[in-house]
């Protein structure tokens, strides 16, 4: 029985490869001409993040099957894919278009180079970023949902709408990047959930009968007898920034004293201020919002929520 084994075990065996597991698919080297490989190499070498304009990254042969024909693998950036394995909540996938002019993939590589990375905070740590033509959730037997402008992926931050972005100006590519970083920031937070936060929307609150204003009805009068609601006035007044667009409202040109409108819920609410502190200092910040204590505590504790966290200094 055991020289069975053993006679078994010495026979020819099959042909051996090398493992290629352990290549890194993320470092980016200089053998292309190509214009667009040229641009994405300078800014490896600048910021050591890799810049990808299609979703398959790499090939590379591993052999061959039975039939003498080689095996390809192919290294995908999966969007749909998450550390438990497919992340497709509600059998929603993430859909994409590559960007076909050698003109929008070099604007799309200086608008990272220029305008998104020197803004990026070390917190947000990216393996790699993948520049689209499209990016949009898919749902099989429903509509198309609207195109997202950005998406973080396990391996990689999506941004779509580069050809659009390719013919922004100075002031609408910074909007652009401002909307990103409030992505990555609210996302960061979620995961956080530093102790401020309470203190923040605490303020939009009505301490004596203990209600928070979140979600809350304003308009001059309620609809019936004991309805929870706010009186007609600026929602800044209220410690807020915006109101809720999604829902009727009725604002300018009546006076203030009629306008009716829904505040925003706490996840908008937490947006608006992450934008407010990345786009004002707190000075301009007090000058604009002067007259509203309850917007300026507000923006004060989202601050030193966002120094604390080291996404701003």
């Amino acid at each position: 029985m055991f020289l069975c084994f053993f006679f078994t075990g010495c026979g020819k065996e099959d042909n051996l490869y090398p493992s290629k597991e352990d290549r890194d698919w993320f470092v980016i080297t200089d053998d292309s001409d190509f214009s667009v490989d040229q641009a994405v190499y300078s800014l490896y070498k600048k910021w050591g993040i890799p810049v990808f304009y299609n979703d398959t990254i790499g090939r590379e042969e591993r052999g061959v099957d039975y039939d003498g024909n080689p095996i390809i693998y192919y290294r995908v950036l999966d969007l749909n894919y998450s550390i438990n394995g497919a992340n497709n909540t509600n059998f929603v996938e993430k859909r994409i278009s590559l960007i076909k002019s050698e003109e929008n993939l070099l604007a799309g590589v200086r608008f990272v180079d220029e305008m998104l990375l020197p803004k990026m905070p070390k917190v947000f740590h990216q393996t790699s970023i993948l520049l689209l033509d499209s990016l949009y959730n898919f749902q099989y037997g429903m509509p198309v949902l609207p195109l997202l402008e950005v998406y973080q992926g396990m391996e990689t931050l999506a941004i779509g709408n580069i050809p659009a972005i390719a013919e922004m100006g100075q002031g609408e590519c910074e909007e652009v990047v401002n909307r990103i970083l409030v992505y990555l920031t609210t996302n960061y937070l979620a995961t956080k959930t530093p102790v401020k936060m309470n203190d923040f929307q605490k303020v939009s609150y009505n301490h004596e009968q203990q209600w928070t204003y979140y979600k809350v009805n304003v308009k001059p009068a309620p609809s019936y007898p004991g309805q929870t609601y706010l009186p007609s006035a600026r929602w800044e007044t209220y410690g807020f920034l915006d109101y809720d667009h999604s829902k009727y409202s009725k604002l300018e040109p009546n006076p203030i004293e009629e306008w009716w409108y829904w505040l925003p819920d706490v996840d908008a609410d937490i947006e608006d201020f992450v934008l407010a502190v990345l786009t004002y200092t707190p000075e301009e910040f007090e000058i604009k919002y002067q007259e509203y204590p309850k917007v300026k505590e507000k923006y004060t504790l989202m601050r030193e929520i966002l120094v604390d966290q080291g996404i701003v200094e």
